[in-house]
């Protein structure tokens, strides 16, 4: 009986998923940390990927952070009304027309 190779190739799902290039930056080698230092990593290496990679622009970027506490605990994070808080949309806003600098 002679074994066939078959799990090596796709599945017909993975065969109609349509491949999107992109960029996963891990942070878990440093542990739990202050939410400021984690800010400063992410700057720290936003820069280098404009700088050394030549990233100039992204489409539908997420962050995902776990919260804890300093001892690493999970941590759920609430709304102002207390209800638990599991998505947050951005802040910042760009200008619609870019013909002109800010």
């Amino acid at each position: 009986m002679t074994e066939s190779n078959n799990h090596f190739l796709p599945s017909e799902a993975a065969k109609t998923k349509k491949f999107i290039p992109g960029l996963t930056v891990e942070y878990k080698v440093l542990g739990t940390i202050p939410i400021d230092e984690l800010l400063h990593a992410i700057v720290e290496d936003f820069q280098a990927l404009k700088e050394i990679h030549n990233v100039q622009f992204v489409t539908g970027a997420r962050l995902k952070l776990p919260v804890t506490d300093g001892y690493g605990q999970p941590v759920t994070v609430r709304r102002g009304n207390g209800h638990a808080m599991h998505q947050m949309h951005t802040y910042h806003h760009k200008p619609a027309c870019k013909d002109y600098d800010l």
